[in-house]
């Protein structure tokens, strides 16, 4: 092969090496983008099923609730048996002496005399340790005795229905605190009647989202401004399904057959012109017609319609102000 066709061979195969490099560059670019649209399509589909799972914990916070508080069980539960000294460790000891028989060495070398103390020290080592030990029990028990002592009279409280002993049980046992979406600043009281009642102060508009997300066919999400009726519906939903959740709990953890919620609002006083803290809804809740619901499928707003309630609410502009229920409105029997 001469010069010139080695140079053309060369430059031939130098072209066809860039002419693969490129299309190896495109090729990667091509999957560097499906990679990114697949990722970008991941991302987008998690962006909307958080937005979903927010807006149905806003409506749904009824259907979780703590366990069944039984009191009478705390009050049917035996005392502590307080124990008594026993002498397993000195009894062992003294058998232990009682078995020694001296033998030829013992009492050809003069041992007796010596092991027979040494007995005589082991077995009160022995007492001092049936002492340490019945100590020890002595303080679990005393632990034991003071912490029965003190759930049984509480327990005897809460069923002969001491004001002080309801708040204390709620106050002690409820979920309210761990749960920052039922509300702020909740309240417990017990009127002359016998009529517990529960006030809370709700979030107000802020947990509410302003916009709706959704998936579009080509995986990218779709926000558009909630309309002003599904906004306030989503608020109205919120607020009676924080209600529903405060009777369950309260009914969980008392022995009481009724509970008078109050949830409150800062709304716009337009006399004003200031935001002014007012009742939004105030339910009467019997434990009778709240134990026949089925949580799972109930629509919150709806659920109002089977209690006395007060509740002033338009799809265009939200809540409005209603006089909140006092004992004298209502029969706790």
């Amino acid at each position: 092969m001469g010069y010139k066709s080695t140079i053309r061979s060369i430059g031939s195969a130098v072209r066809a090496a860039e002419r693969e490099r490129q299309r190896e560059i495109k090729r990667l670019e091509r999957e560097q983008r499906q990679y990114d649209k697949l990722a970008a399509q991941d991302e987008a589909r998690e962006e909307v099923f958080e937005y979903e799972q927010y807006v149905f914990s806003l409506v749904s916070i009824h259907i979780d609730c703590i366990d069944q508080i039984h009191w009478n069980e705390f009050i049917s539960r035996k005392e502590p048996i307080q124990p008594t000294l026993r002498d397993l460790n000195e009894s062992a000891a003294v058998e232990k002496k009682s078995g020694y028989s001296p033998g030829f060495l013992d009492r050809k070398l003069k041992r007796v005399e010596k092991k027979m103390a040494l007995f005589n020290q082991a077995i009160e080592e022995a007492k001092q340790q049936d002492i340490d030990q019945h100590e020890e029990l002595l303080g679990e028990w005393r632990t034991h005795q003071s912490k029965w002592k003190n759930e049984t009279e509480f327990a005897n409280r809460v069923i002969n229905g001491e004001a002080e002993a309801f708040v204390d049980a709620i106050t002690k046992f409820s979920q309210f605190d761990k749960n920052q979406l039922i509300g702020t600043e909740i309240q417990f009281s017990v009127e002359d009647a016998g009529l517990l009642t529960v006030t809370i102060m709700s979030h107000g508009e802020e947990l509410i989202p302003n916009i709706i997300k959704s998936l579009l066919a080509s995986g990218r999400v779709s926000t558009k401004k909630t309309p002003v009726g599904k906004y306030y519906e989503l608020q109205q939903d919120h607020i009676c399904s924080a209600a529903l959740r405060i009777a369950r709990e309260v009914f969980a953890i008392l022995p009481i057959e009724s509970v008078l919620i109050n949830i409150n609002d800062k709304l716009l006083n337009t006399a004003t012109g200031n935001l002014e803290e007012a009742t939004i809804l105030s339910v009467f809740v019997p434990r009778v017609t709240i134990e026949k619901f089925n949580f799972k499928k109930l629509d919150p707003s709806d659920s109002m319609s089977n209690f006395k309630h007060r509740m002033s609410f338009k799809k265009t502009k939200g809540f409005t102000p209603v006089v909140a229920y006092t004992s004298g409105d209502i029969d706790p029997s």
